[in-house]
């Protein structure tokens, strides 16, 4: 192949977060080579990063490395978790374009390869949807929670993203220019001024190892994905305080006017505590909510924290 044919490949970014996937990591390695195998028109580099696994992952991603100079290591000192981890490796890409592929390949390694076929240039993104045809009653708890999102949420948030596609150098750009202490992955790319299209895939159940997602990691998902997208439950707090106020205050009046129609009727000590109770029940969620706000944004605007922090890198 001459230089100029090597200068008109595209560099493809793969990126596989791992945590405790020896029995899975050496398929996932030979997917992606497969899939470029028959795509000349792409050169690529597949980089893991190690969530500080117990077993052997790292071993066998360091065997591969001595056999492929294409694949890279990127150890974790300790476990981040798993959203920090894999926003902490896709920075550290620098290729043309990316894709992120979990290592049990249940973002379809066919799907990638679609998406390579069809990249042009004309989109800054192709996302990935999953299609909601797996198991009745779970996908019928992922509609209800993308239906409150889109109710609660300030922002867009793509039905079936869940972080897969293929993603082109200004995605990158932007997403290495604006820190997230707390990366939302699928709530960030489809708020960022780009152009995408889509596409849509079933996911494949897990072949090899085992999900270490735990009930905690899902809750603690679902609530970063809650404070992140939307500011308008505070907002409500503050117009609920309000309303709420109002009401207290008209009912505080009306005990006021009571007591001193009917003095003898109604007990010394009651009005005041009545309207003591409603007043500053009122200011208390009236202020919830603006306290929230200036919470929020003392955040936005705290000092940066590293993502992760990095025990070694093999073949950077």
């Amino acid at each position: 192949m001459c230089p100029n044919e090597l200068s008109l490949k595209l560099r493809v970014d793969i990126l596989t977060p791992t945590f405790d996937e020896e029995a899975a990591v050496l398929g996932c390695y030979q997917a992606v080579r497969e899939v470029f195998k028959t795509r000349p028109n792409f050169d690529y580099r597949h980089t893991f990063i190690d969530n500080a696994s117990s077993d052997s992952t790292v071993d066998v991603i360091k065997q591969i490395i001595t056999r492929d100079s294409k694949v890279r290591l990127i150890e974790n000192a300790a476990n981040v978790g798993a959203e920090n981890s894999g926003y902490h490796g896709i920075l550290q890409l620098d290729g043309e374009l990316f894709s992120v592929v979990l290592c049990d390949l249940q973002t379809p390694i066919e799907t990638l390869g679609q998406m390579l076929d069809m990249w042009d240039g004309s989109v800054d993104a192709i996302l990935a949807l999953k299609r909601m045809d797996g198991v009745k009653g779970i996908d019928a708890v992922r509609g209800a929670y993308y239906s409150m999102m889109e109710f609660v949420s300030d922002k867009v948030h793509l039905r079936g993203f869940l972080g897969f596609g293929l993603f082109g150098p200004r995605v990158l750009s932007l997403l290495k220019d604006n820190y997230e202490s707390h990366p939302y992955f699928r709530g960030i790319v489809p708020n960022l001024p780009i152009s995408y299209s889509t596409i849509s895939y079933s996911q494949p159940a897990r072949k090899l190892g085992k999900s270490h997602h735990t009930f905690k990691d899902l809750t603690d998902y679902f609530f970063l994905g809650l404070v992140v997208s939307s500011t308008r439950i505070l907002k409500w707090s503050v117009i609920a305080g309000l309303l709420s106020g109002a009401l207290s205050g008209t009912v505080a009046l009306g005990y006021t006017l009571a007591k001193l129609i009917w003095w003898s009727a109604i007990p010394i000590g009651i009005a005041p505590l009545l309207i003591g109770t409603f007043f500053l029940g009122s200011l208390m969620l009236s202020l919830q909510g603006l306290l929230g706000l200036y919470v929020t944004r003392a955040l936005e605007q705290s000092q940066k924290k590293p993502l992760v922090i990095e025990k070694e890198r093999t073949n950077f």
